[in-house]
C-alpha cells in the first residue's frame, strides 16, 4: 500500500499526502487525514481525492494566466471606456473631425508604445516626438519627450488594472497583472485608431456613433475601403507599395514570446514549445531577423534551401548567436547519411505557417484586405511519399536481437562504472536506467521520454494488477513551474506491468530509490547542474553503446538509408507484435497511448469507467502478455546492486568498438588496423 500514489501510512492509519503548485514560491506540501485502517477504503477515497485534487489544480493554474476569454474581456472593456473619452468632444461638442484626428493619432502612438518593455521604453528618450497640431493632452511640459509621456500613461494603466481583474473575476497577481496591462494598453490603442474612422460617412450616419465605432464587421469594411488614418505599430504612415496594412518595424525574434503564447492560448500547441521556438529562431537567423514589416514570400524559400543544406547534426542553440553567413561559409558539407528528411523540413513550415497565421491578424494583414496569407510557408512543403512496406523509414527490433541485446554484461554481469558492457573477474549487475529502461521498453512499450521521465508515484503495486502511470509530472518539466511530459491527451494512459519485469525485482528496485528520497525513478538522469537530461542523457551514456554491444555479435539490420533499429523501434516492435496476436485496435491504442479513430470507440468506449479498475486492467495485462515474447527468460533476478548516483547508467564501450563512431568510420578503421 505505500506504493499507491499519495497514500501514506502512519501508525494504522492512511493519509492522503500532495503538494499544492502556488506561483512565484515552492510547491506546499498538504497532508489530509483519511480516517481508515483499511487499505481498500484507503485507497478508493485516495482515487476520490485525485479526481477532486486534479480540478483544483486545473482552477487553481488557470488563475495564474489569464483565459483567451479574459484576456478579451479586458481588451474590450479598455476599447470602449477610452473610445467613449476620444469621441466625447466630437460627439457631444461638435469638435472639428481634423483636431480628433490630430489628437487620436496622437494618442494611438503613445499607447502603442506603452506597450513596449520599460527598457526599450526608455531607449526611445532621445527620439524627436511632436504634439500634432490641434491635438490635446495633459501633459504640455512634456510634449517633447515621447518616453515620458508614454510611461506616464502605462503607470496609469497600471493602477487601473486591479480593478479591471475584479471585474472580470481574476484575482491579481504578477502573472495576470502583466497580462492585464498589455491588453488595456492594446485596448486604448485600438480606441484611438477606431476614433480616426468618426467622419467616415458609412460611420457618422449611423445615430448610435459609439455603436457605429464597435461594430466589427463595419470597421473591418472601413478599414478595407478607406486609407488606413491611424499610426499602425511605430512608423506614422503607411509607406507606398507596402504589402502589409500594419508597419511593424519590430524584429521577428522579439515577437517569438508573444506569438507562442498566443498559440498556445488558442489550444494549438501544447507547454511543451521549445521546439517551435528553436524553429522560429533559426528562421529568424537565416533570413537576418528583419523587421516584420519587410518579410516577403522569398524568405520562404531562403529559409527552406538553407534547411536543404543543413545535415541532421547541425546544432542550432550552439550557431544561433553568431553571424549566419559565418557559420554557413565555415561550415563543412554535410554527409550523406545525414541527410534531412523531406518530414523533418515540412515540419518545421508547418510550424512557421501556423505563426504566420497568428501574425496575419495583425503585423502580417495584407493591405489589400485579402484572406490570403502573404507568408505562406505550407506552399513549400515538400511531397512525401507513402512508406515502402518492404523498405520502412524504422525497422523494428527483432526478437533474436533483443535476445543479443539482454544478454549483454549488463544484464548477466559485467565490470563496474565504464566497463559494464565488458567481461570482468567478478561478474556483477548493476540497476539502473541502463537496467531498466530497454527491459521497460520491450514490456510497456512507451517512448523514450516516458519512461526516462518516470516518478516513483508513477509506478502503482497496490491491487491485484500493478500499473504504470503515464501522466505528465515535475520531473519532465521545462522550467520547473508547470508539469510537463505528455505529448497529447491520448498519451496519459496507464499501462499494466509485464509479470517479467515483476519477476526481475522492479518492486525493489522502486522500493530502494523511494528509500533514497528521490521522486524520479533514474534521479542519475537528472542531475541538476548538467545540462543534458532525460531521456537525451541516457541515449547518450548507455543506449547507444548498448546497440553497438548488439551489432558487434549480431549485425542488425538496416533499410536503404544506413538506418538501424533505435529506440522507437521498440513501439515499433510492440506496434507489431499486437498485429501477430490479433489484439483489438480499441486496446493496442489504449496501450500505446494513440487516439481512436471512429464514432464509437470515441464516443461510447468507456470500459474504465463501467468495469471495475482491476477488471479493466486485468483485460490489458492479457492483451499485452498475449502479444509480447518474452525475451529475458534466460535470465535470473540479480541482486539489488546500485552504483553511486553519479556512476549510473555509465556503460562504456563494448569490447573493440566505439558506439559514436558510424559505420562507415568503423569500417574504415577496422581496414587500417587489417
Amino acid at each position: 500500500m505505500s506504493h499507491a500514489s499519495y497514500l501514506r501510512r502512519r501508525g494504522a492509519r492512511y493519509s492522503y499526502c500532495r503538494r499544492l503548485p502556488v506561483p512565484f514560491r515552492q510547491s506546499q506540501p498538504i497532508t489530509l487525514g483519511l480516517r481508515t485502517a483499511d487499505p481498500l477504503v484507503a485507497r478508493r477515497r485516495a482515487a476520490r481525492l485525485s479526481v477532486a485534487w486534479e480540478g483544483l489544480v486545473l482552477k487553481y493554474k488557470g488563475r495564474i494566466d489569464l483565459t483567451a476569454s479574459e484576456a478579451r474581456q479586458l481588451f474590450q472593456d479598455a476599447l470602449e471606456r477610452e473610445l467613449v473619452r476620444a469621441i466625447e468632444p466630437y460627439r457631444l461638442m461638435g469638435a472639428d473631425y481634423g483636431r480628433l484626428l490630430a489628437t487620436s493619432r496622437f494618442w494611438a502612438g503613445v499607447y502603442e508604445q506603452a506597450q513596449l518593455p520599460v527598457e526599450r521604453l526608455r531607449e526611445l528618450q532621445q527620439s524627436a516626438y511632436s504634439l500634432p497640431e490641434g491635438a490635446e493632452h495633459p501633459m504640455s511640459a512634456h510634449a517633447g519627450s515621447a518616453w515620458q509621456v508614454a510611461e506616464l500613461k502605462r503607470e496609469e494603466v497600471e493602477e487601473e488594472c486591479p480593478s479591471a481583474l475584479e471585474r472580470v473575476g481574476v484575482p491579481a497577481n504578477p502573472g495576470t497583472l502583466a497580462q492585464a496591462l498589455i491588453e488595456r494598453l492594446r485596448g486604448r490603442a485600438a480606441a484611438h485608431d477606431r476614433a480616426q474612422f468618426a467622419a467616415d460617412p458609412r460611420i457618422s450616419s449611423r445615430d448610435d456613433l459609439l455603436g457605429a465605432l464597435l461594430d466589427e464587421a463595419l470597421i473591418a469594411a472601413v478599414r478595407v475601403g478607406t486609407p488606413l488614418l491611424a499610426t499602425p505599430a511605430i512608423s506614422p504612415s503607411l509607406p507606398s507599395g507596402a504589402i502589409y496594412l500594419e508597419q511593424d518595424t519590430r524584429r521577428f525574434t522579439e515577437v517569438i514570446d508573444e506569438v507562442s503564447a498566443a498559440i498556445q492560448e488558442s489550444n494549438d500547441w501544447n507547454d511543451d514549445v521549445s521546439q517551435r521556438k528553436t524553429i522560429m529562431s533559426a528562421f529568424a537567423w537565416i533570413t537576418g531577423n528583419k523587421r516584420l514589416c519587410d518579410y516577403r514570400p522569398s524568405d520562404i524559400a531562403t529559409f527552406k534551401a538553407t534547411l536543404v543544406k543543413l545535415p541532421t547534426t547541425f546544432r542550432w542553440k550552439k550557431h544561433l548567436h553568431l553571424p549566419f553567413h559565418e557559420v554557413i561559409t565555415n561550415f563543412r558539407a554535410k554527409p550523406t547519411e545525414n541527410v534531412r528528411a523531406d518530414r523533418t523540413i515540412n515540419r518545421d513550415l508547418s510550424t512557421l505557417n501556423r505563426v504566420s497565421e497568428e501574425l496575419a491578424k495583425t503585423s502580417w494583414k495584407p493591405a489589400n484586405g485579402s484572406r490570403e496569407l502573404i507568408m505562406n510557408f505550407n506552399e513549400h512543403a515538400n511531397g512525401i511519399e507513402p512508406d515502402n512496406p518492404d523498405d520502412p523509414d524504422r525497422l523494428p527490433w527483432t526478437v533474436e536481437h533483443l535476445k543479443v541485446f539482454f544478454s549483454s554484461p549488463v544484464y548477466t554481469g559485467g565490470g563496474g562504472r565504464t566497463r559494464r558492457l565488458k567481461p570482468a573477474k567478478l561478474p556483477t549487475v548493476y540497476q539502473d536506467a541502463s537496467y531498466w529502461v530497454p527491459l521497460i521498453a520491450v514490456y510497456a512499450y512507451m517512448s523514450r521520454e516516458e519512461i526516462c521521465g518516470l516518478e516513483v508515484e508513477d509506478i502503482v503495486f497496490a491491487g491485484e494488477v500493478p500499473f504504470l502511470f503515464v501522466r505528465a509530472n515535475m520531473t519532465k518539466s521545462r522550467n520547473g513551474v508547470e508539469k510537463a511530459g505528455v505529448k497529447t491527451i491520448n498519451r496519459i494512459r496507464i499501462v499494466p506491468l509485464h509479470p517479467e519485469l515483476l519477476r526481475l525485482g522492479f518492486l525493489a528496485y522502486v522500493e530502494a530509490i523511494e528509500k533514497e528520497g528521490h521522486a524520479a525513478l533514474f534521479p542519475e538522469l537528472y542531475i541538476a547542474d548538467e545540462q543534458t537530461k532525460g531521456g537525451k542523457k541516457f541515449y547518450a551514456r548507455s543506449f547507444t553503446a548498448q546497440v553497438d554491444a548488439v551489432d558487434a555479435l549480431l549485425p542488425l539490420p538496416f533499410n536503404s538509408k544506413g538506418k538501424t533499429p533505435d529506440f522507437h523501434s521498440f513501439r515499433t516492435f510492440g506496434g507489431s507484435q499486437f498485429e501477430l496476436a490479433g489484439t483489438k485496435q480499441l486496446n493496442v491504442n489504449r496501450l500505446l497511448g494513440h487516439a481512436q479513430s471512429g464514432t464509437g470507440p470515441q464516443k461510447y468506449s468507456r470500459a474504465k469507467f463501467v468495469a471495475e479498475d482491476e477488471k479493466y486492467l486485468r483485460s490489458l495485462l492479457k492483451d499485452l502478455v498475449d502479444a509480447a515474447p518474452s525475451v529475458t527468460e534466460h535470465l535470473i533476478r540479480a541482486p539489488l546492486r546500485m552504483l553511486r548516483l553519479e556512476d549510473r547508467s555509465r556503460t562504456g564501450s563494448a569490447p573493440g568498438r566505439c558506439a559514436s563512431l558510424s559505420k562507415a568510420q568503423r569500417q574504415e578503421r577496422a581496414a587500417k588496423q587489417a
